[in-house]
Order: structure tokens, then sequence, then C-alpha cells
């Protein structure tokens, strides 16, 4: 992880120094972030996926190859979030339903490869690929009777390859000196989860979230579950936010 992120600032470094057509600086991002799962969205009260947020931020640099086309690549620390709530049945009374909430939260090294189209007015359209090295994970479960946070990172795949678009205008505020603003999103068709096999069903070993893209049928907490693995896909889209200086004749 390390050596990829170096890799990448060094990149940012050569290009700078080499290039006369090249624009460096910051940007921060505030996504709507989603883990989107068939068996998760079909589960019914037992599991409701909640509307969740997100923060981006770090270093972005575009070598253009004339004042229309570029290519540009951005450092980031992303926030993915997934929120839930839901009700466990544990008998037949109203006192054996019980609410609980689960916050998934995911932080990856983002190095999204665009190809930005622009205008001499200052609109842009970008697109390409974006590669996500997992770093960190934790989940936070909470009810009436648990609260607990534990970290099932081998659960998850270490790297995804999402396909990433975005369009937006960049503001000359001083010589040589925008400021960018746009919306970006964001989609990766494979899945954030592993393939655990019917062993993802035993909700105490692994993400309590495994569990429930592992079946599609069934009370995923007893025994009668049938498994049936879902891909979950990360997908986020937000407003992105940058400061750039331009060197070489902008």
């Amino acid at each position: 992880m390390k050596k990829i992120l170096l890799t990448s600032v060094a990149l940012l470094i050569f290009i700078n120094v080499h290039a006369q057509g090249f624009r460096t600086g910051i940007k921060v991002a505030a996504n709507s972030t989603w883990l989107l799962n068939t068996n998760v969205f079909d589960a019914g009260d037992e599991i409701d996926p909640v509307a969740s947020f997100g923060v981006d931020f770090g270093a972005t640099g575009t070598y253009m190859f004339s004042e229309m086309i570029g290519i540009s690549l951005d450092v980031f620390y992303s926030a993915v979030n997934q929120h839930y709530k839901g009700t466990f049945i544990t008998g037949p009374l109203p006192t054996d339903l019980f609410d609980y909430t689960v916050k998934e939260k995911l932080r990856y090294l983002d190095l999204p490869l665009m190809l930005k189209l622009t205008s001499e007015k200052g609109p842009f359209f970008e697109i390409g690929p974006k590669f996500s090295f997992l770093m960190n994970q934790t989940e936070d479960f909470k009810s009436e009777f648990l609260d607990v946070s534990e970290s099932h990172k081998d659960d998850f795949n270490s790297m995804l390859i999402s396909i990433a678009l975005g369009f937006g205008v960049d503001i000359k505020v001083a010589e040589n000196m925008f400021i960018n603003v746009g919306l970006r999103l964001a989609y990766n068709p494979g899945s954030a989860l592993k393939d655990l096999g019917e062993d993802a069903l035993d909700n105490g070993e692994h993400a309590f979230i495994s569990s429930y893209s592992s079946y599609d049928e069934g009370d995923v907490s007893g025994s009668n579950a049938v498994y049936k693995f879902e891909k979950s896909h990360v997908a986020t889209g937000g407003l992105l936010v940058g400061f750039t200086y331009a060197f070489g004749g902008d």
C-alpha cells in the first residue's frame, strides 16, 4: 500500500517538473456512498439500507496535451460508508422483537485516472477507471442488548476497479489559478465483499453484512437460510471541489 502511494506521488512530482501543460492542486469530495446488494435489498424488515455519506480528499495532477484534452491522476483517501437498520424476531411475543443498526465503514486509497475533455470557457467532462485499495474496514453493530465494533477486513476484496465519470467547470480566479467544481460518479461492477461460501452465513465469524449478501431466502440467523452469494457493488456520487495551479502558459 505504501509503495502504491509513494509511486503515485512520485509520478505527480515528475510530471510537475517536466511538463509544461501541467496543473496540480488539492481536491475534496462529499459523496453519497452505497453497497448495492440484491439479497440485502430483498431482505425486507430484517435489514434495510439507509442513505449514507462519505468524504474524499487528496492531491491531483492533470497534464493537458492541448487546450481541450488532458489526463488526470488523483490520489485520494476515500470513505465508503453504508448504514443499515433492521428488526430481529426472536420469538412469538411483541417483546421478542428488537431493533438494531449497523454502520459499515470502508476506507480506500483511490487512484482515479481520468481522460479530461475541456473547453476554453471552463466546462469539462471526464471519464476513466478508478483503482481502489482497501486500507481499513470496521463494522459497528448496536441494539438494545449489544454495542460492538469489529474489523472483518479479510471478508473484503483488497482492490476494486470502478468506472468513473464526471462533469463540471474550471473557474479561473487569478493568473494560472483555478477553482474546480463538479460532480463525479463511480460504480464498481465487481464486489467489495468476497464470496466466502456457506461459511459466510455464520455471522459470528464474519462481517454481519457478509451473511446477508450470501443468502436469498429463509432466516439468515437460523438454520434454514439458503446460500446464494450476490455481489456488493460500491457506488458513489457527489460534489467535487478543488483548487489547482497551472504551469506553463495556461
